[in-house]
C-alpha cells in the first residue's frame, strides 16, 4: 500500500507523458485506468497548472492498473467526473465547502479513444450510489448485535419476585368452604 498526497489517475499509474494515449490506441475495448472510492469532507476550486480543478478532501483509496492500493486524504478527478461528483454532492448537501455530512462514492474510471487533442476520453462507472455517508450505522453494522436476557415484569401488588399463579375461578353457586362429604354436620 502506498500513501500518497493526493490521488490522481496519474499519481495511481506513474504514467509518463503519452504513455495513456498508447495504450488507448493499442487497445480496441475501453481502458481501465483506475478505481477510487472515496469519502469527502469539503470541496473547493484549486489552481492547477491547466487552469482551476476542483478538489475534494476527506479520505479516498485508489486502486491503479497494478491493482496496488494507494491512499490519500485529498483527491483530483478527471473532468467531467469531478464536476459530475460535485453537483452530486451539491444536490445531497447544497454547495457548501464544508459539508454537515461526508459524502461516499466509488467509480471505476476507464479511457477511450477521442479524436480531441490528448486522443483519449475518460468514461466512468459508478459502483455505489453516492450517497450521505452514516458512520454510526457502519460502525454499528462492523459488530455484533447487543444480546441480553428478557427482563422479568414484576406484576402489579407483588414485591418484584417470581409472578404468583392465578387462582382458580370462583363459582358463585358454591359455597366458599363446603362441609367434607359424609358428615352431615350434626353430633
Amino acid at each position: 500500500m502506498k500513501v500518497l498526497k493526493k490521488i490522481t489517475l496519474k499519481d495511481l499509474n506513474n504514467f509518463k507523458t503519452g504513455a495513456l494515449k498508447a495504450q488507448v490506441a493499442a487497445s480496441s475495448e475501453a481502458v481501465f485506468v483506475g478505481r477510487i472510492v472515496g469519502s469527502v469532507r469539503s470541496q473547493g476550486v484549486k489552481a492547477s497548472p491547466y487552469g482551476e480543478a476542483l478538489c475534494f478532501k476527506g479520505t479516498f483509496v485508489g486502486y491503479g492498473q497494478s491493482g496496488e492500493q494507494s491512499r490519500a486524504v485529498v483527491c483530483y478527478l478527471p473532468s467531467p467526473v469531478d464536476q459530475m461528483l460535485s453537483d452530486q454532492i451539491n444536490d445531497l448537501q447544497g454547495d457548501k465547502p464544508q459539508l454537515e455530512s461526508p459524502v461516499d462514492f466509488a467509480l471505476d474510471v476507464f479511457a477511450v479513444e477521442d479524436k480531441c487533442e490528448a486522443g483519449y476520453k475518460y468514461i466512468c462507472r459508478p459502483l455505489l450510489e453516492t450517497k450521505v455517508a452514516d458512520p454510526i450505522a457502519n460502525l454499528l453494522g462492523a459488530i455484533p448485535a447487543l444480546s441480553l436476557p428478557a427482563p422479568t415484569v414484576p406484576q402489579i401488588g407483588t414485591d418484584g419476585g417470581e409472578t404468583p399463579a392465578p387462582e382458580a375461578p370462583v363459582d358463585p353457586e358454591t359455597p366458599a368452604d363446603p362441609a367434607p362429604a359424609g358428615k352431615g354436620g350434626k353430633k
